[in-house]
């Protein structure tokens, strides 16, 4: 079973997570809810995807701030050179924002990790 690695005493599984609770982070988030909606159902289907840049960002040094292009460029990297998922698998980069930020709000010890901006709002 995966788990969202968190220090809260609650463990949440990424099953238990439903598609309503991750879309409904979209104004938190500070992300497109069309986007918030993508992403949350791609999560859904790909949890792989979130425990790969936990681990990944977990390997930065504290203090340090990076873009979170960084470590998807190095999902598709891995993805491109792995035998295991073939070259279909595709991340979309309009979920980068959502991921950094979904991350940041559930991994305490993650939280600045990821260089955000804000998002434009529609006039």
């Amino acid at each position: 079973m995966d788990t969202v690695v968190s220090s809260d005493p609650v463990v949440v599984t990424l099953e238990q997570m439903s598609i309503t609770d991750l879309e409904e982070d979209s104004e938190e988030l500070d992300v497109s809810p069309y986007w918030a909606e993508r992403a949350a159902a791609f999560h859904q289907e790909n949890p792989h995807i979130y425990r790969m840049l936990v681990r990944y960002a977990l390997q930065v040094p504290k203090g340090k701030r990076i873009g979170i292009e960084l470590l998807w460029n190095r999902m598709r990297w891995d993805f491109a050179v792995s035998t295991d998922h073939g070259g279909d698998f595709k991340l979309n980069q309009n979920y980068k924002a959502w991921y950094a930020r979904h991350i940041m709000a559930r991994e305490p010890e993650l939280a600045g990790v990821f260089e955000t901006r804000s998002r434009k709002k529609a006039a």
